[in-house]
């Protein structure tokens, strides 16, 4: 009993500040909500690519679009269960300037656990050769590095629900200054 209502307490910080929701709004994708509608109308799965700073950027797991993609698929997941695998392109597949990511979602029977991997592709091409999206995969399939992330999908986006959930406004009230170094101004 004790359990669980420090479990719920946990969950019910978990939540994303109200105040903060139209930053997160604000900052998400159209493609966020095509990918919420898919979950929902999908019998066994999907596949999306996405902009990688809207779904999986392995630099960072702050903007508030890659936060409203996690909350669109983990509340999607606590109902029907799933395994989701992240891909984040590190270079410009398209060349049009910006780098794609691809979550697959497969779904489960409901009850389910949630799972999920994270996968890094960069691609290493040698000084003769020149990337061109007209490139087949078998020209440059040797020349792709898949690199696991080595973070869950909740353990990636922590950081990014930190700041969303958390109630920062009291926290410079709390700053103690340890230690003071001055400088020479010459």
């Amino acid at each position: 009993m004790y359990r669980e209502k420090r479990q719920e307490k946990k969950e019910e910080k978990k939540q994303i500040d109200e105040r903060k929701t139209g930053q997160l709004i604000a900052g998400a994708d159209i493609a966020s909500a095509g990918l919420a509608r898919s979950l929902e109308l999908a019998n066994e799965g999907v596949a999306f690519i996405m902009n990688r700073d809207q779904l999986f950027n392995h630099k960072t797991p702050i903007p508030a679009g890659i936060v409203a993609t996690y909350c669109i698929v983990k509340s999607f997941m606590k109902k029907q269960g799933g395994h989701v695998k992240l891909f984040d392109f590190d270079f410009d597949v398209f060349e049009h300037g910006i780098y794609p990511a691809v979550i697959v979602v497969k779904k489960t029977q409901e009850g389910s656990r949630f799972t999920s991997e994270a996968n890094v592709i960069k691609l290493v091409l040698p000084e003769d050769k020149r990337y061109s999206k007209r490139l087949k995969l078998d020209e440059i399939k040797d020349y792709l590095i898949v690199k696991p992330f080595n973070k869950s999908y909740d353990e990636y986006i922590k950081p990014g629900l930190l700041y969303f959930s958390e109630d920062l406004s009291g926290s410079p009230k709390n700053l103690v200054l340890k230690r003071f170094i001055q400088r020479d101004s010459t």
